[in-house]
């Protein structure tokens, strides 16, 4: 992949980034055997969605609004009152909605936060961590912010898209089957839908 590509698909990544990227995502995927155009483009509009244009490698946990809290975590928290203890802490926060899942210890145990969103498809819980890292060959349960560096980042993306199968699923029910895949609902998928089409157009010019 080309930085002119790149830049096409995401343009508020600037150099120097903007040439680390593509000259790593081409390495990574090739590296993947991710070598079908439309897989591309689909991997490519799809990590850009998630990142924020390849500028984020890290979940934002700072909410304000207690409502809102209620609104993302209706399963943590039944009214405001409950949540609004959690507000505008993002440790705190974490360590309660990711407590007891995905290989995560109690609230108190700190592993909510510990791993928490990080990397493009801003992985989650000790669970996918270690498994990730086995297969990066990086001891990330004693070192989650490696996801933070841009090579680790990207590879964890590989990791995800490869673990779930969402090549196979591309080919079989379209890129808004890949969409839930990642974001486990219709969350941005008109956006999502409209990066992959400028991806695909970008890519087969």
């Amino acid at each position: 992949m080309k930085a002119s590509e790149l830049h096409a698909i995401a343009p508020f990544l600037t150099e120097p980034r903007l040439s680390e990227y593509a000259k790593l995502i081409s390495d990574e995927i090739y590296k993947a055997g991710i070598i079908d155009t439309k897989e591309i483009a689909a991997f490519v509009s799809q990590a850009a969605h998630e990142s924020n244009g390849f500028t984020r490698l890290s979940e934002n946990l700072y909410y304000s609004q207690a409502s809102r809290l209620v609104e993302v975590w209706p399963s943590r928290f039944h009214d405001e009152a409950s949540a609004l203890p959690y507000t505008r802490n993002p440790a705190k926060l974490a360590n309660r909605v990711y407590a007891d899942r995905m290989g995560n210890g109690p609230e108190e145990s700190g592993d909510g936060w510990r791993y928490r969103g990080r990397g493009i498809f801003q992985l989650t819980g000790k669970d996918n961590y270690r498994a990730c890292g086995d297969w990066i060959g990086v001891d990330l349960i004693s070192d989650p912010d490696r996801l933070l560096e841009i090579g680790m980042a990207i590879k964890s993306a590989i990791w995800f898209w490869q673990a779930n199968y969402l090549g196979s699923v591309l080919r079989r029910h379209g890129i808004g089957a890949v969409s839930k895949a990642i974001n486990g609902g219709n969350v941005g998928m008109a956006e999502r839908m409209a990066g992959y089409d400028k991806a695909l157009k970008v890519l087969f010019a």
